[in-house]
């Protein structure tokens, strides 16, 4: 078995999985990561799959929003199930489900317990297994993946938990700048139907005068002749 449990609350957070996403893409080589070998097919991986690990946080489980996911076949996996999170050098496997248990080489892991290289990971008795495997020598940190692939990594892992949040904030900010857009053209539309109207009663104006200053004119003319009688 592996380590004692450290018995620590779990809680998902966005440098876990962002911030280390992104020091993964752009600091790979002081970086370390670890492969889930899946052990059994599912919708979303074929047996024998390995999957690279470049977060610091994961969850296992049927929602969507798990980096390791499995269908709905699978009725024994809890929708959150379970989650390997980095504690220091060490990973430790954290029990979420609260109705399907955990397996760690055959024994359920009640709250969390550290991992070992090779051990093997189970959802549920008769569940999927998974084996936890740490890469060592050249491959032994990230930075032996390459950019794009680290770029695909970091897509289906830092950023999947928060996908919803990022579409609803990519909503917000369309609408704002729609909105903004359209407040400008307003505003645009609404200056320039002032400025008409004031050139509008500028002619006016003119129109106005010319009529006074003619009027003038002949008042002048009409009080000369009466001045000359």
């Amino acid at each position: 078995m592996a380590a004692a449990t450290t018995e620590r609350p779990y809680r998902s957070t966005l440098s876990g999985s962002i911030g280390a996403g992104m020091g993964s893409v752009f600091s790979p080589n002081s970086r370390k990561y670890f492969i889930l070998e899946h052990r059994v097919s599912s919708k979303y991986h074929r047996a024998g799959e390995a999957q690279e690990i470049i977060v610091d946080q994961i969850e296992l489980g049927r929602d969507s929003r798990c980096q390791v996911r499995f269908d709905d076949s699978f009725s024994t996996v809890s929708r959150h199930h379970a989650a390997i999170v980095k504690d220091g050098d060490n990973w430790k496997l954290v029990q979420i489900s609260k109705t399907n248990t955990t397996l760690l080489n055959g024994r359920p892991v009640k709250t969390e317990w550290y991992l070992q290289n090779g051990d093997e990971i189970q959802l549920s008795v008769n569940g999927p297994k998974l084996g936890f495997i740490i890469p060592t020598g050249k491959k032994a940190t990230v930075g032996s993946i390459g950019l794009t692939r680290r770029l695909s990594l970091f897509r289906q892992q830092a950023l999947r938990p928060y996908k919803r949040a990022i579409a609803a904030l990519s909503v917000v900010l369309v609408l704002a700048v729609g909105g903004l857009t359209t407040w400008n053209l307003l505003m645009k539309k609404d200056f320039d139907q002032q400025i008409a109207l004031a050139q509008q009663n500028l002619t006016k104006l003119k129109g106005k005068n010319a009529e006074l200053a003619k009027l003038v004119a002949e008042a002048d003319g009409m009080r000369e002749k009466a001045e000359a009688l």
